[in-house]
Parts: C-alpha cells; structure tokens; sequence
C-alpha cells in the first residue's frame, strides 16, 4: 500500500486549527487544492458524521475521477479528539477500479499548533502550499 505524508503549518491556536478541520465552511476554504474549486454537498462535522465533497477543475484537465473535471469523495468522521486530533475515512466516487478504496486521513494538531501528519492511502495530496514526500511500501 502506498502513502503520503503531508505536512502544512497554520500559526493559529490548537481550537482554531481543530475547528478549520471539522467546519465546513473552513474546509471548502483551506482544503481545496490550487487550480480546483470546492463544493461541500453534506457535512455532519461530528464523531460518525458524515461529509460528501467535490473538487473541481478550474480548467479542462479531463484528469477529474468522478468525471472528466471533479473528485467527488464521500466519508466519515471516525475519531475526534477535540484541540487534538481528526481521524477521517474518505472514498473517491469513482467508476476506475484503480482509484476505489478507503483512504485513511489522520491530520494531528501538534504541539506547535499545526496538523502534523496527514496520511493519505492510495493517493497523493495537491497544493501549492504543501511539502510533499511519499512512500510505497
């Protein structure tokens, strides 16, 4: 299984920080990659809850996995540790084979007021902003 480990640094305090990763409106902000645009369809931002989002091309990339232009996932919020740590299952809707399958996301909020490690299964993270380093294993 491969992974990705991504770092970014938010100089904020830990609440704020917790709070930009269960908000949907924080979300449809902050965790949308350069050149897309995010559409929050359903967000229950709650230990259980449910999200559902889009993010679309701003150009015609014809690169999208739900189509040509947009990543449709959908997931759940599996632990929250409040100020602390975020644990999310995402699932990309998608007809490619090679692209289905649970992705584990486990952003912490550090010591130093940021997210440490986001770990993504099966895919690698886009952004301008974000140190990139991947492993196979």
């Amino acid at each position: 299984m491969a992974s990705t480990c991504i770092s970014r640094h938010m100089n904020a305090p830990r609440a704020r920080v917790y709070k930009s990763l269960i908000d949907a409106g924080a979300i449809a902000k902050w965790k949308v990659p350069t050149g897309m645009t995010c559409q929050v369809h359903e967000f229950e931002g709650r230990e259980g809850g449910a999200f559902r989002i889009s993010l679309t091309y701003d150009e015609q990339t014809g690169t999208g996995k739900t189509t040509a232009q947009t990543d449709t996932y959908r997931g759940r919020f599996v632990t929250l540790v409040p100020n602390e740590r975020v644990v999310e299952v995402d699932e990309f809707e998608t007809a490619n084979p090679a692209l289905r399958g649970e992705m584990t996301i486990a952003p912490k909020v550090g010591r130093s007021w940021r997210p440490r490690r986001f770990g993504f299964g099966r895919r690698r993270g886009r952004g301008a902003r974000e140190n990139r380093s991947a492993t196979s294993s």
